[in-house]
């Protein structure tokens, strides 16, 4: 599966059908956070690593009722090399967005730290 498609499918669809997301590109790899949004989230609550940390942080984000804004980037493909994702973390990230959804269902914004 091509990047842009895997893309497309994992932004598009499956984390926003799975999570409920509003956010369009949930792994964009430019990220700015307000100090009391990372106080509001409690970073001990945030148990993914690798590609869907940041899935868990814009669910979280959202979840908690934190405005989240998207600003578009231009990413340009590439055009010598491999990209690094292996069908192993293709799969593990499937399967831990599932878990995200699972280890926060109940959530509200009365869950925000301080």
């Amino acid at each position: 599966m091509g990047r842009r498609l895997l893309s497309v499918f994992a932004n598009s669809i499956y984390t926003r059908l799975i999570l409920g997301l509003r956010v369009r590109d949930v792994t964009a790899g430019f990220k700015v956070w307000r100090h009391s949004t990372l106080i509001g989230i409690g970073l001990q609550r945030v148990r993914s690593n690798g590609y869907v940390f940041q899935v868990e942080m814009a669910y979280l984000s959202e979840k908690l009722g934190y405005r989240v804004k998207e600003l578009p980037i231009y990413f340009e493909d590439r055009r010598i090399g491999r990209s690094k994702m292996s069908q192993r973390i293709k799969l593990e990230a499937v399967w831990r967005t599932l878990q995200v959804a699972q280890r926060h269902r109940r959530l509200t914004q009365a869950d925000r730290q301080t």
